[in-house]
């Protein structure tokens, strides 16, 4: 006697296999949705965009602070300048003869131009430090507008792409209404209710594997396959293993 044998997989046309189809591939677009790579880029532009911001706020406030000093140290050069002035006019005003006060004179002098000499060194320094936190403040600013134009190019694509799948869920939605009535009433009660189980991940249907469950391999008592291949639209078995509906 040759051995018993049984299709190995569900015949799409089962009323609850095109039911299954449906959701999954709706299932299918709500996944994409919320997972669209656009979402995951403009997050990681955003991100960067209030880096830059932070970055751009905190240079500013040390040019504040570089401006600040520059105009301390200016004022600083200034007077050193003016008592230089001060002893350069009184030694060459011919005023003073005497050699000892004209050797003092002489020393405050030279003092005074080393030490203007010092403060206008620093103040250089202060004018580059500046310079330079100029250039990087204006770089982060170029930079936060490539950035907001990248974001509003990556919302306009994320827009587009949940219209479209919008659309695509409408049509699915449709296709649905027809769909749920021609399964059996019996059936469509067990394929709701797992459905609302997340461990298997919408995807309650299943066929049978010569006489094991295609889904997890579970081989099924032949009585159980003998109801499902009954005839009865309504008829299924859950598998024992995973609890999906097996239907042939």
């Amino acid at each position: 006697m040759l051995p018993l044998s049984y299709p190995p997989a569900m015949p799409a046309e089962h009323p609850a296999r095109r039911l299954q189809l449906l959701d999954s591939e709706a299932d299918r677009l709500r996944d994409e949705r919320s997972e669209l790579p656009e979402r995951s880029s403009l997050q990681a532009n955003l991100d960067e965009g209030r880096v830059v911001v932070s970055s751009r706020a905190e240079a500013a406030l040390r040019l504040e602070i570089l401006r600040r000093d520059e105009r301390t140290i200016e004022a600083k050069v200034a007077d050193i300048a003016a008592r230089a002035k001060g002893f350069e006019d009184t030694l060459y005003s011919g005023r003073v003869t005497a050699p000892k006060e004209l050797a003092v004179l002489q020393a405050e002098l030279a003092s005074c131009k080393a030490k203007q000499g010092e403060v206008e060194e620093s103040e250089l320094e202060l004018m580059e430090r500046g310079e330079r936190l100029e250039g990087e403040i204006t770089a982060m600013e170029a930079r936060r507008g490539e950035l907001e134009r990248s974001a509003d190019s990556l919302r306009a694509e994320i827009a587009a792409q949940e219209q479209r799948i919008d659309g695509e869920l409408a049509r699915l939605e449709e296709a649905r209404e027809p769909a749920t009535p021609a399964v059996a009433e019996n059936l469509l009660a067990a394929y709701e209710k797992l459905r609302g189980q997340a461990r298997l991940g919408g995807v309650v249907t299943s066929h049978l594997d010569e006489n094991a469950c295609g889904t997890c391999r579970m081989v099924l008592p032949i009585m159980e396959v003998s109801r499902i291949k009954a005839g009865d639209p309504g008829a299924y078995v859950p598998c024992p293993a995973c609890q999906r509906l097996i239907l042939i």
